[in-house]
């Protein structure tokens, strides 16, 4: 297991969502152990939110030194952050990268991007931090 990434909370509250993209993350740094330099480069924090009304699950994840601590709950402090369907939030991590940004040229790079037209996901904070949400695309990226 990578220590860099660290689940907080109960293992109930943490069930669902921050289970997922905590494994997400920790497989891809496995895998891939230059994204590494991503963690490292992160500060701040990020929510992911899945679903709507009773039936939404979020997380807040914080960047610090080299690390990603996943809370369950979207906290509404956090000025930045992804909200959307099931499917579409687990669209993030088919989105290919090329370098630093999103694959203009794949069928899933312009699959997410209908599902934004669509109101399917919305991108809350892009214009302030978005550093922080192409480093999130590039941890939780398996393509």
């Amino acid at each position: 297991m990578d220590d860099r990434v660290v689940i907080e909370g109960s293992e109930d509250e943490a069930a669902g969502l921050p289970t997922i993209l905590a494994d997400l993350v920790r497989g891809n740094l496995q895998a891939r152990p230059g994204r590494a330099r991503v963690l490292d480069r992160m500060r701040g924090a990020v929510t992911v939110t899945a679903g709507s009304g009773e039936e939404a699950v979020g997380a807040t994840l914080v960047f610090e030194n080299g690390r990603m601590r996943v809370r369950p709950g979207a906290d509404p402090s956090v000025p930045v952050g992804v909200t959307g369907t099931f499917e579409g939030i687990l669209g993030l991590s088919r989105i290919p990268m090329a370098g630093a940004l999103p694959h203009p040229f794949k069928a899933a790079t312009w699959a997410f991007a209908g599902a934004m037209r669509r109101g399917e996901v919305r991108i809350r904070g892009l214009l302030r931090a978005p550093g922080r949400l192409l480093g999130l695309l590039r941890l939780v990226s398996v393509d």
